[in-house]
């Protein structure tokens, strides 16, 4: 049994130990919370697996595959804005050059690994001239960082994306420039050199009367809060995540008119979209202000491009970030499902009946419910782990009972196969799909050099000007894991071929199958344009049958699967088996 009853107190408090606290509100949150135990599946046989320990139980045989695949479909891919895609740091990606440092010419080199994994979409982190290695203090919105490489190689990557049917969205940072940006350089030097004559200067006769990059930023007398940042002369700015970070003025008309130019050029070169960064914080806890700075931006980029796809980060609680798609925006990273408290890593963490694999089935029901209620066009935007934060592979805790090692693979595997069922447009952080590890620490633990071979150093890069700590790569290489039918690396590749192949699991409504959802099996369905799947799931410890009717529930056989080894999923007549650590789509 996956959970024995007598060891359920013992792994609680454990994992209580390491779990985050302050909870945000999740879905169906207020229903109360019970040690989680196995329920019988209606109609199915009784469920039985390989370390099954009560003899009693009939077991239940599953077929083993030698690796071959009997349901490739034919790709079924809508040209919109419902993406798979791949967050890519460019300074850790790929080095062309042997400079040590990724570039832009490494990820072209890439695109191939991309667009065979199937994704469809590529979100570059900033690629603008920057002091830092992660170049979120820019100094220059309308160039590339030379370390990157050239504006030429940039729009070489956008044709070379946008022949492989690749949308290219860039980070656009606009809640701070660079300290060392000429309107940020420029304004200190009128705030301090050029007073306005009186012994105290407001914001707004400096401007008028000097400089009127002086109201691109934040500037004040009076330091009110650690936010703020002294440049001397009894003069300070609001610079909330950094000092070489301050912070814009985006209520001011000029800046806006600067930003607009700046969208545009991209936009006409090519660039599909932008990612807000720090939205929140455009106006600090001001979500009013903020959805109206969002929805500038979105309007006028769709001016330009009426496809152009938005997507901002909004780092807070559902019932927070949702308030977001007021805006009008396209897309809000879903906070809820990612990171170590999210509703993917507390399936496999947190043993309450509230964070079961049905129970996850039934929050994409009201995730979709509560969004479109807000904005009826918005497309969730769900990933698991970002540039922000620790990686996967160190949320996967199991006991000695759930297969050490191998169990916590398989919970990474399964738990890619929960963020590709969502609706909307998934994000994969670069180097999931093979498992990277990360050490906690400084963010330069999250960012990695990509792992792309054991035997071969070209492309890799060696991180040489930041202190990072390397962790050992447990499940290998992505040359490694591409020879290996039951690595990661190919398990991520055929949930998403499936989606892929399905356009129903990226645009349709979800609805539990009440009859089937139970403890750890999800059992939903998706419609849309008339064409409805049936996805099943198992991480129940125990291999699973089910009756199910194909008159009431409307399939004709089974359309695809992913199986963390070589157990295969089967239906004979209407009889399904589905065993542990699979999942299965009947259409």
């Amino acid at each position: 049994m996956k959970r024995i009853i007598s060891f359920m107190l013992i792994i609680t408090m454990c994992l209580s130990m390491w779990a985050c606290s302050g909870e945000e509100k999740q879905p169906s949150e207020e229903k109360k919370e019970s040690t989680k135990t196995a329920t019988p599946l209606p109609t199915a046989e009784p469920i039985g697996g390989d370390n099954n320990e009560d003899s009693n139980k009939p077991q239940i045989e599953v077929t083993r595959s030698d690796g071959e695949y009997e349901y490739n479909q034919e790709l079924n891919i809508i040209d919109d804005n419902y993406r798979n895609y791949y967050q890519v740091f460019v300074y850790s990606f790929c080095d062309s050059d042997g400079s040590g440092i990724g570039d832009i010419n490494g990820v072209i080199s890439k695109l191939d690994y991309i667009k065979d994994m199937g994704f469809n979409g590529i979100w570059l982190l900033p690629v603008h001239p920057s002091t830092t290695y992660h170049k979120y203090n820019v100094r220059d919105y309308m160039a590339i960082d030379e370390t990157y490489g050239t504006l030429e190689d940039f729009k070489r990557l956008i044709e070379e994306c946008h022949k492989r049917d690749i949308k290219l969205i860039m980070d656009f940072v606009i809640n701070h420039s660079g300290s060392d940006h000429e309107w940020f350089k420029s304004a200190c030097k009128s705030v301090k050199i050029e007073p306005c004559g009186k012994e105290t200067c407001t914001v707004e006769e400096l401007c008028r009367e000097h400089n009127p990059y002086v109201d691109y930023y934040i500037f004040t007398q009076t330091k009110s809060s650690g936010d703020y940042k002294g440049i001397g002369d009894g003069w300070y700015y609001e610079g909330v995540f950094d000092t070489k970070m301050p912070d814009l003025n985006l209520k001011n008309e000029n800046l806006r008119k600067e930003l607009e130019g700046i969208m545009k050029y991209w936009l006409d070169m090519g660039v599909d979209g932008f990612r807000l960064d720090a939205a929140m914080h455009f106006v600090e806890k001001d979500t009013a202000a903020n959805n109206e700075i969002i929805s500038w931006v979105t309007k006028y980029c769709k001016s330009i491009n009426k496809d152009a796809y938005i997507v901002a980060e909004v780092f807070t609680n559902f019932t927070e970030f949702s308030q977001y798609y007021e805006s009008g925006i396209d897309s809000i990273f879903n906070f809820s499902i990612g990171q170590v408290t999210g509703r993917i890593s507390q399936t496999f963490n947190n043993y309450s009946d509230r964070y079961s694999l049905s129970a996850f089935g039934q929050s994409l029901v009201e995730y979709e419910t509560d969004i479109s209620a807000i904005n009826p066009n918005a497309i969730d935007a769900p990933f698991i782990t970002n540039h922000d934060m620790a990686r996967l592979k160190g949320y996967m805790r199991v006991s000695p009972s759930e297969g050490g090692v191998e169990g916590a693979y398989n919970k990474q595997k399964m738990a890619n196969a929960m963020l590709y069922v969502i609706k909307g447009s998934p994000f994969m952080y670069y180097g999931e799909e093979i498992g990277m590890a990360s050490i906690m620490g400084k963010d330069e633990n999250f960012r990695a050099p990509m792992y792309w071979s054991n035997t071969n150093s070209k492309g890799m890069v060696k991180f040489s000007s930041c202190d990072v700590k390397l962790t050992d790569h447990t499940y290998g290489s992505v040359e490694e894991q591409m020879a290996d039918k039951y690595s990661l690396l190919n398990f991520v590749k055929r949930c998403v071929q499936i989606r892929n192949e399905n356009p129903e699991i990226a645009r349709g409504t979800t609805a539990v199958l009440e009859e089937f959802n139970k403890g750890d099996i999800m059992a939903i369905s998706k419609e849309y344009n008339g064409s409805k799947i049936i996805i099943l799931m198992n991480i129940s410890g125990e291999h699973a049958q089910m009756d199910i009717s194909k008159s009431v529930y409307g399939y004709e056989g089974i359309r695809g699967y992913a199986s963390c080894d070589d157990a295969v999923v089967t239906l004979e007549g209407e009889t399904l088996t589905l065993p542990n650590n699979t999942m299965v789509v009947l259409k």
